[in-house]
């Protein structure tokens, strides 16, 4: 049978398939939508895109901290060690919560979410400075959804940690690549 598919241009073309496979593999841009009318769960004999040269990605992650004061104080010295064991780590991924999500009771009352004041945001940004590649933050739910003001927390890892990662003034080496959110 023929099939229609589109190509790279968004042009309508026919195409009778063989049982030999194509001497020069492509990829498009816009793929058909259309389902196919003779699907197969057997492999495809010959891979359409040859292997690309392997690469290491070497990165730094860490999360649920800080979630005191030592920890604070420490976060500075265990990014210089990372630093130094791992020198052709590209960037670090903090996987969110920047504080423990542990409610507080008003008068023995109900549990209440605790207040998330804008100086956590600020004070996390200050001791993340002290990493020698691009820092990237990931939201965890303690420092939004476990605040009292969820709005409002939302604002402040907005205006001090989501974008961290640009910070021109931390002389961090360039990504080589654009991140794009």
């Amino acid at each position: 049978g023929i099939y229609q598919v589109l190509d790279g241009d968004g042009n309508i073309i026919d195409i009778t398939p063989s049982s030999e496979p194509s001497q020069s593999p492509s990829i498009t841009n816009n793929p058909s939508l259309s389902p196919s009318s003779n699907p197969s769960i057997e492999p495809t004999a010959i891979p359409s895109l040859s292997p690309t040269e392997s690469k290491t990605l070497t990165f730094f992650a860490i999360g649920d901290v800080p979630y005191s004061d030592l920890e604070a104080c420490l976060i500075p010295h265990e990014l210089n060690k990372a630093a130094n064991s791992t020198p052709d780590a590209k960037f670090m991924l903090h996987l969110g919560d920047i504080r423990d999500g542990k409610p507080y009771y008003v008068d023995s009352g109900p549990v209440q979410p605790r207040p998330c004041p804008e100086y956590l945001y600020e004070d996390v940004a200050t001791i993340f400075t002290a990493s020698s590649v691009p820092t990237f933050f990931s939201m965890g739910d303690n420092a939004w959804l476990d605040c009292e003001n969820v709005d409002e927390s939302y604002t402040f890892w907005k205006k001090h940690l989501l974008t961290f990662n640009e910070r021109e003034d931390l002389g961090w080496p360039s990504l080589g690549a654009t991140v794009s959110r």
